[in-house]
């Protein structure tokens, strides 16, 4: 599933600042099991820093837990990687992890794969 949002901050002068955003979502699977997650990354028009991110698990199949840690790497304005390790624990408590990364670019209008 992909989805994108743009919100443009308002101040009784103008325009003072606008994000874009794209929320990109996959399957990841481990031996243990796998797991949908989603990571939402926001690009933002002015200031010192212009992109963020936010991962979260939208469900799991046959897993007690999981926890995501992430990186986030800007090789050039505009792109932004991001890869998230999946730590994945099964009833059973075996655990394993998994890796994924999403890929973004800001192409002047809105934030799209890379």
């Amino acid at each position: 599933m992909i989805s994108s949002f743009a919100i443009i901050g308002m101040s009784i002068t103008g325009i003072y600042a606008a994000s874009y955003g794209l929320t990109q979502s996959a399957t990841v699977s481990s031996s243990v099991g796998s797991a949908n997650v989603k990571c939402s990354a926001t690009y933002y028009s002015s200031g010192n820093t212009r992109w963020n991110r936010s991962w979260g698990t939208v469900s799991t199949n046959g897993l007690k837990a999981t926890y995501i840690s992430s990186t986030m790497t800007i090789p050039s304005d505009p792109y932004m990687n991001t890869t998230g390790t999946i730590s994945m624990t099964n009833y059973n408590y075996q655990t394993a992890t998994a890796k994924k990364t999403f890929k973004y670019r800001f192409n002047g209008s809105k934030v799209v794969r890379n």
